[in-house]
């Protein structure tokens, strides 16, 4: 009966208890001044600050339940409500020039003009006052929901069955949806991201079992390295552009003597004096080689000069940018400032022909490089001896050696650089020379270059079967020696002395 009796004093529904707190006196309704300007004179005349309960009591008319039911209902349901014109500003509205025609002309008095003068500020005084009349309202409403809320799980077995109805329904409209959650929503969306990782590992995992004991092929292309038979079909395939080529076509004068005594004549530079012209699309691939960018985008290129960084270094780890550049004798992290100065990818192709062909001598010119007292730098005097190569080509220099050979003007050339690149190691080597030697050295190589191209290559011979002989295994000589045997005694014979056999026999 106790519990009955309890269920039954309690409010079935919220506006039951909204209506149970909000003030319905008529004796303070009807204290209440019946016309705006009377509640505004009244609030002029007063001057103790009236509370906030007060404001919320005065200003604001008397609480209705179907006032209150959109506010409630945008409480339970979440959405925002309409907020209504505020009741000073309306009362105000409401005051029109008819009112003056109705009542009559109204005497001005001194207190009058007064009110009048002061009717701005108390206009401004009551909208503040209907703005926190307003918030405290709204914390007011906040406060019987979160009420209900807590009544609603406190008592759940001593409410009938209707009520029970009610409340659930209630609870139904004011759950919260996960969407608006913010919490739930991190909370699904995590869950969401490991499912999408559990899912990639089994793939993952199952990928790897099917694949254990099967050879992989290798995904990183530039990572593997480039053989020179690569190279040469890189090159056949390759396209000249001959617009590339005009820096050659310009006038220059023939320094050959003419035997008539005339005066010398103009040539185009890429008119090798005395090159056979069926060697001439050899020639224009030289120098189309010449004037080509290297380009690390150019997979051919990357692949070039990272094999030999590689196998000089025996370094497996190669990035396109870096300090490690300087280990082969460029001057900075980019190869490229380097080698499209002069010569472009021309410079890449003869070091790596002579990578390719004598890679012994190649190896040794590069310890000596990183010794402490003859270090030189080693790609930056390639470049150097590439472009003295060209220039004796375009001069014809080289002429000779490319008609009488059978390998064309592209082999000869790369053997004309291995040759002068070998030269200059040699004479840095055995002179003890040191980078201040560095111009000395090429002179000389100029020298023999211009002058007796073919010294150069019977030296690079000669550098080769020397390489081989310190490698042959048949030039060592092995002698038979016993070690710790006894030592056989020496025979007498008949020529020496008795004095001397007893000697030997007491020995």
């Amino acid at each position: 009966e106790d519990a009955a009796d309890s269920a039954a004093a309690q409010p079935r529904h919220p506006l039951d208890q909204i209506l149970m707190e909000a003030p319905s006196s008529h004796s303070e309704a009807a204290a209440a001044p019946r016309h705006r300007l009377d509640q505004i004179l009244m609030e002029v005349n007063d001057p103790t600050p009236a509370s906030e309960a007060d404001l919320f009591t005065s200003v604001a008319p008397a609480v209705d339940a179907e006032e209150l039911q959109p506010e409630v209902e945008a409480k339970v349901s979440g959405r925002p409500r309409e907020v209504a014109q505020p009741a000073a500003a309306a009362a105000l509205e409401g005051i029109t020039p008819t009112s003056e025609a109705e009542f009559g002309p109204v005497e001005e008095t001194k207190e009058t003009k007064e009110t009048k003068a002061a009717a701005p500020s108390a206009a401004s005084t009551v909208a503040a006052s209907n703005e926190s009349s307003r918030e405290s309202g709204e914390r007011r409403l906040a406060t019987v929901a979160a009420v209900a809320a807590a009544e609603k799980t406190a008592t759940p077995a001593a409410a009938s069955s209707a009520s029970r109805e009610e409340w659930d329904d209630i609870a139904r409209q004011n759950e919260i949806s996960p969407q608006n959650d913010p919490v739930e929503s991190d909370s699904s969306d995590l869950e969401k991201k490991w499912e999408e990782i559990a899912l990639k590992t089994e793939e993952l995992a199952k990928n790897a079992r099917e694949a254990q004991g099967v050879a992989a092929a290798k995904q990183d292309l530039l990572s593997t390295p480039i053989s020179y038979k690569e190279v040469t079909q890189w090159l056949l395939m390759l396209e000249i552009n001959k617009e590339a080529l005009q820096e050659f076509r310009e006038l220059v004068e023939d320094d050959s003597a003419l035997p008539c005594g005339c005066f010398k004549r103009s040539r185009p530079r890429s008119d090798v004096p005395g090159l056979d012209k069926k060697l001439w699309a050899e020639r224009d691939l030289v120098l189309f080689l010449k004037v080509t960018h290297f380009d690390f985008n150019d997979t051919v290129h990357h692949r070039m000069l990272r094999t030999i960084y590689g196998k000089l270094s025996r370094n497996k780890v190669c990035p396109t940018i870096g300090r490690h550049w300087e280990v082969l004798g460029f001057q900075g992290g980019d190869p490229r400032t380097d080698l499209n100065r002069s010569g472009g990818v021309l410079n890449v192709l003869q070091m790596f022909y002579f990578f390719s062909h004598h890679f012994d001598l190649l190896k040794a010119a590069y310890l000596l490089a990183q010794d402490v007292q003859q270090n030189y730098p080693l790609f930056c005097v390639s470049i150097n001896l590439t472009k003295m190569v060209i220039e004796a080509l375009l001069a014809g220099k080289l002429s000779k050696l490319c008609n009488s050979g059978s390998k064309g003007v592209f082999d000869t050339c790369c053997q004309m650089h291995s040759a002068a690149l070998y030269h200059f190691y040699w004479r840095w080597r055995t002179q003890k020379r040191s980078i201040e030697h560095t111009e000395l050295t090429f002179n000389e190589v100029r020298a023999l270059l211009f002058r007796r191209p073919a010294k150069l290559l019977e030296m690079l011979e000669q550098g080769i079967a020397e390489s081989k002989a310190k490698s042959d295994p048949t030039r060592l000589e092995f002698t038979e020696l016993d070690f710790g045997a006894a030592r056989p005694k020496a025979k007498a014979t008949a020529s020496l002395p008795t004095r001397l056999w007893q000697y030997q026999a007491r020995e």
